[in-house]
């Protein structure tokens, strides 16, 4: 970009002392100078340069300002190539500090990037930590109800059982006595039904077969109390065999659920 400047200038001093009349081949060395300066390595040849061209001729690979200070010290002492010289001298000076300006900014700007991208980092590791640090209290609080929950379950399944233990001989006790109950009032019923049968059939009956007709009626009755007596206690016993399985179902479900040490049996 420089070069480029440089070679523009040169041009425009160019045309300005050709506009004049004064520019000759040996009075243009500002112009070869910028020409041989604006090309690349391999295009130069000093052989093929004039005695004032040599003269102001500088190897590329010197600075800027090393350009600018053998410049200064080559050019002829006129007064418009002391004043371009100058002109020259400053814009790339001008022009270093802009670069050097923009080498710092886009620095700067690097580095600001990096920081903060590496804030974005350490912000999002954070929220992440902060994630999984909720999640797993949260974790630990469910699990820990859940516990909590299935012992106090556990506790009062082993009060109820307890309990229906303790209590069982007592209910069986009590069922079988309504059953027992429950026959001895069929047995009245019986009783009654029969005498009133018997009080009918005797009415209509003669007396030679009156007790013909009692003893089958007799009869009847006893073996219908004999039956529904063989019907209670069959109940009974089912009642009994029932309640005696439901029983040892208990204890071993109960058993196996609390463990050995835990018992009540």
């Amino acid at each position: 970009m420089v070069c480029a400047f440089l070679q523009a200038s040169g041009s425009f001093v160019a045309s300005r002392e050709s506009s004049k009349g004064e520019y000759l081949h040996c009075a243009s060395p500002v112009h070869t100078w910028l020409s041989l300066h604006s090309r690349s390595a391999h295009q130069y040849d000093v052989t093929l340069l004039s005695p004032c061209a040599l003269e102001l001729w500088v190897p590329p690979c010197v600075a800027l300002e090393g350009r600018s200070r053998g410049l200064a010290l080559r050019l002829p002492h006129g007064q418009d190539h002391s004043s371009t010289l100058t002109h020259f001298t400053n814009l790339l000076w001008e022009l270093t500090k802009r670069q050097h300006q923009l080498e710092q900014a886009h620095a700067m700007l690097l580095r600001h990037h990096e920081k903060t991208q590496e804030l974005e980092y350490h912000q999002q590791r954070a929220v992440h930590q902060l994630r999984e640090d909720q999640t797993h209290r949260q974790h630990t609080t469910e699990l820990h109800n859940q516990d909590d929950y299935m012992q106090r379950l556990e506790r009062e399944l082993r009060k109820k059982h307890a309990l229906e233990l303790k209590q069982q001989p007592k209910s069986l006790k009590q069922k079988e006595m309504q059953i027992r109950k429950q026959f001895r009032e069929t047995c009245k019923i019986q009783t009654l039904q029969y005498k009133a049968l018997k009080t009918q059939i005797l009415q209509s009956t003669p007396k030679e077969e009156q007790k013909t007709v009692i003893k089958k009626l007799k009869e009847e009755q006893r073996r219908k109390l004999a039956l529904l007596g063989d019907q209670y206690e069959q109940s009974i016993a089912e009642m009994l065999q029932k309640q005696s399985t439901s029983h040892d179902e208990l204890v071993v479900g109960f058993v196996l659920h609390a463990g050995p040490q835990d018992s009540f049996i």
